[in-house]
């Protein structure tokens, strides 16, 4: 199984969406559309799993916060986003245009990682393992791209999130 090599997210600003680009370690890289709202579901996964293995129930928010701000700071300064995404010379074996993704699933492990599951229309998966510190950096990317973007997302929780699809797929518009 390849191993990640290389994240990047930019702002494509004809499609206005965001594009992840994935890369691995045997020079094989996967492009991913991510629109408006798929970035803000997104992050809001990612946020949750960023939180797994940091503390115990019974301390307080404040405690909670702190505690990750640290880990998510100790995360990004071990990251390197100085180097420049390599892209020349990747085998695209879903093809050279980005997929557009409409679903996401998540697991987390009782070992502390977690696996992302993005999944298109057409039933394509392209599946991510994450680590806490990698799950900060992606946090990171596709808030600089929602930033370029001139977004605005806001901050959603998952559970706000899911709460607002159960609630509309209750509701049927003509």
């Amino acid at each position: 199984m390849a191993k990640l090599h290389q994240l990047n997210v930019r702002f494509d600003a004809f499609e206005d969406r965001l594009v992840l680009s994935i890369s691995t370690d045997d020079g094989n890289e996967v492009r991913i559309f991510l629109t408006r709202r798929y970035t803000k579901l997104l992050l809001a996964v990612l946020e949750k799993l960023s939180d797994q293995g940091n503390c115990s129930p019974t301390q307080s928010n404040a405690a909670k916060g702190a505690i990750k701000a640290f880990k998510r700071d100790e995360a990004l300064s071990k990251a390197d986003f100085a180097t420049n995404y390599q892209q020349a010379g990747k085998q695209q074996p879903l093809g050279e245009t980005p997929l557009l993704v409409s679903k996401i699933k998540y697991t987390i492990h009782q070992s502390g990682g977690s696996v992302i599951s993005m999944s298109t229309p057409e039933g394509s998966n392209i599946n991510l393992n994450l680590t806490q510190e990698l799950a900060f950096s992606l946090i990171k990317l596709i808030n600089t791209g929602v930033t370029n973007a001139e977004w605005m997302l806001g901050k959603t929780s998952i559970e706000e999130i899911q709460a607002k699809q159960s609630a509309s797929s209750a509701t049927a518009v003509h």
